[in-house]
């Protein structure tokens, strides 16, 4: 895979034209300008990141000719910033500038908004674009710019390499005093397994716990399905449900145990410094009825938080969050 921009690039030697000087109408079918639009999608909660709401794979490398003049239209849907990097080219931001159009190899594209690029495919083989916050790129943000018919065995023998998605875990506990809850997530791009409980002691007569451990199906940063197994003090069931983004980024989810029982859940954070961060949560259920929190919660360090809350069911409390 040619993944640096090499000191023999032809991308320096070939005559090339400012883009917007060019009457594409007057020049042969093999170097009229062809457009390719480029959505850079993603979910900055789930951290998912991913162009036209797919990430690198075998089935979505970009082909393109020698001699061909590529314009890319790039259309951030996302709320965060992407620097989008081309190696093996340079590449003019098409900016109304005419024949003055910068001429770079990297372009940041702001959140939701739109760049323009163009670049001469005056190179072969396979070159790697995607953006250049690595952490995008490695969850995906990414893609093959490969010229057709000018492959190198051995890049081909190697390239399945670049489609070897990760499996990322990451867990949470909160230890109060009145309760202990806590989330473990296994999960890829698409996919995620979930253990989540909840036990609560204080003004009530005997420990509560509610246990749920489900595998849900990512379909874009709005929505998701999911089915498993809740076990609610002596009571288990299956269910099965969907989770939905409402407005003003309220996280909801709604769902059916086997018995026919449903559960609706809402809940909503409010970063308030760099480090504190207020909480809330609403559930009501046709079982055991409304139950709901609020809370702070200080960021000490990466891996540790302090936190106090009040419970509907389990009163006032405080303690500590570790993150793994």
């Amino acid at each position: 895979m040619s993944m640096g921009h090499g000191s023999s690039s032809q991308a320096s030697q070939t005559p090339y034209h400012k883009p917007q000087a060019i009457d594409s109408t007057q020049l042969p079918a093999q170097h009229r300008v062809r457009e390719i639009e480029l959505n850079l999608t993603g979910d900055i909660e789930r951290y998912i990141w991913s162009i036209n709401n797919q990430i690198l794979s075998a089935d979505n490398a970009i082909k393109i000719k020698r001699g061909e003049i590529i314009r890319f239209i790039l259309k951030n849907k996302t709320m965060m910033h992407h620097p989008m990097h081309l190696h093996g080219h340079f590449f003019y931001m098409l900016n109304g500038q005419g024949p003055y159009s910068p001429l770079k190899h990297t372009v940041d594209v702001p959140p939701m908004g739109q760049r323009v690029i163009e670049f001469y495919a005056n190179e072969q083989y396979d070159w790697f674009f995607y953006c250049h916050i690595l952490y995008h790129a490695k969850s995906g943000m990414a893609r093959i710019i490969s010229y057709e018919d000018e492959i190198r065995t051995d890049l081909l023998e190697n390239r399945h390499k670049l489609y070897l998605e990760k499996n990322f875990f990451n867990a949470s506990s909160s230890f109060f005093s009145q309760m202990n809850d806590g989330l473990l997530v296994l999960r890829d791009s698409k996919n995620f397994l979930r253990a989540q409980w909840q036990v609560g002691w204080q003004k009530v007569d005997g420990p509560e716990y509610d246990i749920e451990v489900t595998y849900e199906r990512y379909v874009n940063r709005f929505f998701s399905g999911f089915a498993g197994m809740n076990w609610l003090d002596k009571k288990n069931n299956g269910i099965f449900g969907v989770r939905y983004l409402l407005p003003f980024n309220f996280n909801s989810e709604w769902r059916v145990d086997i018995s026919g029982e449903l559960r609706l859940k809402l809940v909503k954070s409010i970063q308030l410094t760099n480090r504190l961060n207020t909480f809330g949560e609403f559930e009501y259920d046709t079982g055991s009825k409304e139950e709901w929190l609020v809370g702070l919660d200080f960021s000490v360090a990466r891996y540790f938080n302090v936190l106090t809350q009040y419970h509907s069911d389990f009163g006032l409390g405080a303690g500590v969050k570790v993150n793994f």
